[in-house]
């Protein structure tokens, strides 16, 4: 932690970003032909990422405790790219803005900030989406798997319709209920509206 990154504009190819606990800076964009690895290996906190903007155009995982922080995601590629998550693992502010191929969502991904999908075509398998912490989301024009919103209090602000063909599932960990506004949540499998 502690560290300030300043990639300039040369392209990497496999990015490994983790630590324990601590912030870092990222200063401008850093362009990953390769595979990204996120994962913080502490919880309390996990590792923060802050400024600047990750483009990856390769398999993307985040494992462990994932990150947090403002830096943005961006999952750029032009060919088939596969994202994996845990469920202990947080995914920071990320844009899915694919020019080719196929988008792979696998295992459990953990959005905890902003989440927008502006283009590319999305595989969602048996994965399952969870958000949990107040934030704006842009599902784009394709078809989820499993989505679960939970945590509390907070406002999901949601933009356009988010389309579930698994299970989807909204509960509240608190008495103070979760809000979300906006948007419409289109099922076309399973709903369950849990605790609070």
């Amino acid at each position: 932690g502690g560290n300030t990154y300043t990639p300039g504009p040369i392209t990497f190819n496999d990015v490994t970003i983790t630590g324990y606990s601590g912030s870092s800076t990222l200063v401008g964009t850093m362009t990953v032909n390769g595979n990204l690895a996120v994962g913080s290996t502490s919880s309390s906190p996990p590792t923060s990422l802050n400024g600047g903007t990750v483009e990856a155009k390769g398999n993307v995982t985040f494992s462990s405790y994932g990150l947090l922080g403002s830096t943005f995601i961006r999952i750029v590629g032009s060919s088939n790219q596969t994202i994996t998550g845990s469920s202990s693992a947080y995914i920071p502010r990320i844009e899915v803005a694919s020019t080719g191929g196929t988008v792979t969502y696998a295992g459990s991904l953990l959005f905890y900030t902003n989440y927008t999908f502006t283009s590319g075509t999305l595989a969602a398998g048996s994965s399952l989406l969870r958000f949990a912490n107040t934030s704006t989301i842009v599902p784009g024009t394709v078809s989820y798997n499993n989505v679960l919103f939970y945590g509390g209090p907070v406002t999901f602000t949601l933009s356009g319709t988010l389309t579930t063909n698994g299970t989807l599932t909204v509960g509240s960990s608190s008495t103070n209920p979760k809000y979300i506004n906006g948007g419409t949540l289109e099922a076309y499998g399973d709903v369950y509206l849990n605790n609070y």
